[in-house]
Formats: C-alpha cells, sequence, structure tokens
C-alpha cells in the first residue's frame, strides 16, 4: 500500500493560519484522534498479534478525520 497524505501541507497551512481558541480546538482534536488511533494499534498488536503497517495508520487517522468533520467535529478542516 502507497499512502501519501497530501493533506498533510494543508493541514499544516491551516495551522499557521488559524489563531486562539480555532487553533487550539484544531490541535486538541487532531491529537486526541492520534493518540486514539496508536492506542488501539498497541491493542491490535498485544491482543490480536496483527500489526498495522504505518501507512494504514496513517490512513486510519485520515479517515477517522473526516468522519469526524462530517460528524460535525472539532476539526475546521477537510481532510479530503
Amino acid at each position: 500500500m502507497d499512502f501519501r497524505w497530501t493533506e498533510l501541507g494543508c493541514l499544516a497551512s491551516l495551522l499557521v493560519q488559524a489563531s486562539g481558541p480555532s487553533l487550539v480546538k484544531c490541535a486538541r482534536s487532531l491529537a486526541t484522534l492520534t493518540c486514539w488511533e496508536i492506542w488501539k494499534e498497541r491493542n491490535r498488536r498485544i491482543f490480536e498479534g496483527a500489526r498495522l503497517p504505518i501507512a494504514g495508520l496513517l490512513a486510519r487517522i485520515h479517515d477517522e478525520a473526516r468522519l469526524g468533520k462530517l460528524a460535525g467535529g472539532l476539526i475546521p478542516f477537510d481532510p479530503g
């Protein structure tokens, strides 16, 4: 699986342009989402003996960010 998250540049641009509460909300939401996905990967490795490649983990974070945005979450950008 060849995964490239081209939106990383857009995300970096958003974080630079955002200010005040919107920057804090965005950063916290992304940090929480990333930690949650890493935790789930840890559990998958320990309890299921399965490993997701880094590209797969990034894809999951991307997909969850997109779904969170669609559900009206705090990530104020469109991850594509």
